[in-house]
């Protein structure tokens, strides 16, 4: 099991590591073609996609990762791709359906920019979510390794038009769209046809597992929209209340933060089937909370203290004034990953209601806290609001996996052994 672990890992990793590089070249192509206003723009249309996936996906993903568990749910892989991508198209068509009555009914919350996309954004938000959904399917079946290779030609690609679009002068927020949206469309027919060689095609379609999966959906609901509130939609408060320009600043140090947790996101994604499959799980996410704590740690400071040549390089001198909010936005990527290490063992264990109240309360202590802050401090206020409430979220994530597993989980403060002093 632990050899299996290392192994996605690894394949994970290298995707991820393609990916961060990637994001690296095209993040500073696009910065620097679009500028602070344009990449504030860009970054409210990719918000309105993301809340919209967070509302609309009904947190699936929760539901498929707790009945990918073979030893309680049975060996029917084929029943739960047909189940799943039935269930995850209803949801897409009805969450584009949504995203296009806001913008019909409440044009004021959206730039000119983004409402003239309108189409655009609900065929993004469309394939966003079923790619999205199939693609947890295949990680909680064991699939990791055929996924990442998907996701590496994804990456690629993704680059190389990119670079084309630069050089030609044809980057702007309507070309950035179309190509996030055909980038998802890739992803979407990609994974379809591994899980179509793998022989998962052609299952029959389980209302039971359906329903199973929506009933722990809905209660993780109001978890995957509270914390998608306090990461992120402070990225709109700061669109609405400070302009395009300070939000292109805060979008640039909010997505270095983000790129930055790579590596812990990555190890979430494959300590997901070795807990769901696993007897010592409670060991297992202990001993990863150790291991993000210290050397996540260590990596964040580093990351910080080499925070004014990475924004330059990512996204040149205009966007000089994010230094201080990346920094501060680090120390909330320190604590976030922590917190979501947790998550595999809490969904093993089914308490979904306990994760949505945790998550409902933090995102009420971010909204307090942008509401403070950000009209004081503009852009700073809310990194400040973000990482203090992450802060809160790791101490709350802790108190939940003690609470859940009736045992305490501060042993990951002790120093791994090889940073033990010898006892006499």
């Amino acid at each position: 099991m632990v050899t299996g672990l290392r192994r996605d890992f690894s394949w994970l990793l290298a995707q991820q590591g393609g990916t961060l590089a990637a994001g690296m070249v095209t993040g500073a192509l696009v910065n620097r073609a679009l500028g602070p206003e344009g990449r504030g723009v860009y970054a409210e249309l990719q918000t309105w996609v993301g809340l919209l996936l967070a509302l609309g996906g009904l947190s699936l993903e929760s539901g498929i990762r707790h009945f990918a568990n073979r030893a309680r749910y049975g060996d029917d892989s084929r029943a739960r791709l047909t189940t799943v991508a039935c269930v995850s198209v209803s949801l897409s068509l009805l969450a584009a359906l949504l995203w296009g009555l806001v913008a019909r009914q409440w044009p004021g919350l959206l730039s000119p920019q983004a409402a003239a996309l309108t189409a655009v954004i609900a065929l993004l938000l469309a394939l966003s979510m079923t790619s999205a959904h199939l693609l947890v399917l295949l990680q909680s079946l064991g699939l990791v390794r055929q996924a990442a290779w998907a996701g590496i030609v994804q990456t690629l690609l993704g680059a190389a038009a990119i670079v084309v679009a630069f050089e030609r002068r044809a980057i702007d927020v309507e070309f950035l769209a179309l190509w996030l949206a055909a980038l998802q469309a890739f992803s979407l027919f990609a994974l379809a046809g591994i899980a179509w060689s793998r022989g998962l095609g052609g299952g029959a379609f389980s209302p039971a597992l359906a329903a199973g999966m929506f009933s722990a959906g809905l209660r993780q609901h109001a978890a995957t929209v509270a914390t998608f509130i306090y990461t992120r939609v402070n990225q709109l408060i700061v669109q609405h209340q400070c302009g395009a320009a300070e939000a292109g600043l805060f979008a640039v140090a909010l997505n270095l933060a983000t790129v930055a947790m790579v590596l812990p996101s990555t190890f979430q994604t494959v300590l997901y089937p070795r807990v769901l499959q696993a007897d010592d799980d409670f060991e297992v996410t202990v001993r990863s909370l150790r291991l993000g704590f210290y050397g996540w740690g260590a990596l964040v400071l580093a990351i910080a203290l080499a925070a004014r040549p990475l924004l330059l390089l990512y996204a040149g001198g205009q966007f000089l004034g994010a230094l201080p909010l990346l920094r501060v936005l680090l120390v909330g990527a320190w604590f976030l990953p922590l917190s979501s290490l947790v998550a595999p063992y809490c969904i093993k264990a089914g308490a979904f209601t306990a994760c949505s109240l945790t998550a409902v309360v933090l995102a009420l202590l971010s909204m307090a806290a942008n509401a403070v802050l950000v009209p004081r401090l503009l852009g700073l206020g809310a990194a400040l609001a973000t990482s203090a409430t992450c802060c809160a979220g790791f101490l709350l994530a802790l108190g939940l996996l003690w609470r859940v597993a009736g045992r305490s989980p501060l042993a990951f403060l002790r120093l791994p052994s090889p940073w033990r002093t010898a006892q006499p």
